[in-house]
């Protein structure tokens, strides 16, 4: 009944470091990652005048662009037996082609129905993880780690009256 389309021409550039003569070696990368992506939604929608039934064709563009950095950093404080990591960075997760896509469905019987969004934008979260390793032999390690994630745009699904205008009926 329904597709969608996502084009997601991208750009990725990442710069490696290593300071590896210092007293507390240092190594470690910047980045920084572009997408812009394109959705197109298109499908069938049921629409009912009083008892006739139609599914009508429609198609809906969207897209979005984001801008996701990351940074990853190593720190030797005892070389080989004391490293300490440090990473942040910002990613999105895309809403699931489900959730895109252009439907309404009705249920005349229950008054209940659902629909999708074309235009849903993608979860956002920045990340912050802090952490150490203690190397106590070559083969064994203890790590400490915390770690924060910072989530917005979140996608819902909501339960809301609506009137349709083709039968007056609140659904």
């Amino acid at each position: 009944n329904w597709t969608v389309e996502e084009k997601t021409p991208g750009l990725y550039t990442q710069f490696d470091f290593a300071w590896d003569d210092l007293a507390m070696p240092i190594a470690g990368n910047i980045g920084v990652r572009y997408v812009d992506t394109d959705t197109l939604s298109a499908g069938y929608t049921r629409v009912q005048q009083g008892t006739t039934i139609t599914f009508p064709y429609d198609q809906i563009e969207g897209g979005y662009s984001e801008t996701l950095p990351s940074m990853n950093l190593r720190i030797g404080f005892i070389p080989g037996k004391l490293v300490g990591r440090l990473s942040a960075g910002k990613v999105m997760a895309r809403p699931a082609p489900s959730q895109l896509a252009i439907r309404l469905g009705r249920d005349v019987i229950g008054l209940t129905g659902s629909r999708g969004n074309p235009s849903l934008l993608p979860f956002l979260a920045s990340n912050f993880d802090l952490g150490v390793e203690w190397y106590f032999d070559d083969v064994s390690y203890a790590s400490l780690a915390v770690f924060r994630k910072e989530i917005s745009r979140f996608i819902l699904n909501q339960t809301t009256p609506e009137v349709n205008p083709n039968d007056g009926q609140t659904y």
